[in-house]
């Protein structure tokens, strides 16, 4: 039997498809975090305002009091809503781009008589000849799916890898 390991984590960032999905995401915070700008300035306007030791009558207070009540109620609520639509959109980028990778390796696995291929953190070792990552990223580089991952993200690998 024939069994080889391949780095889901690594051919993900690699691939095409999952980094533009991933710009789409942060796209979608950038602009989460350009409609609540009014929000915060206005609440700390009135925070500012308040421990300005500036005394106002009663009616003003509980006007500042009630429109910062509004302003968090707003806020949470826009913050809800995006976390709920960045999270259904990274699971279905997430399955999409993991159906794909699998059609990839399954094509790669019959051309090379490959029974069996697991994900690199289902395993406690492997040898390296077992590893078919970079084989993979060839296929995506064929197919014009790859993309250069950011130095600092290498780094970042490769550092896990070492202290592991």
């Amino acid at each position: 039997m024939e069994l080889r390991i391949a780095d889901f984590e690594k051919l993900s960032g690699h691939y095409q498809r999952f980094r533009d999905g991933m710009k789409i995401i942060d796209f979608k915070k950038e602009e989460f975090l350009k409609r609540i700008e009014p929000l915060k300035e206005e609440m700390n306007s009135i925070i500012q305002a308040h421990n300005s030791g500036l005394v106002l009558d009663s009616r003003t207070n509980a006007e500042r009091q009630k429109r910062f009540s509004e302003l968090q109620q707003e806020f949470m609520s826009l913050e809800k809503d995006i976390n709920f639509e960045l999270r259904t959109y990274k699971d279905q980028l997430t399955k999409d781009v993991y159906n794909d990778l699998e059609t990839i390796i399954k094509d790669f696995s019959i051309e090379n008589k490959i029974d069996c291929v697991m994900g690199k953190l289902e395993c406690v070792y492997i040898s390296p000849e077992f590893e078919i990552t970079d084989e993979i990223l060839e296929v995506l580089k064929s197919k014009g799916q790859f993309v250069e991952m950011p130095i600092e993200k290498e780094e970042q690998e490769a550092e896990s890898q070492h202290l592991s």
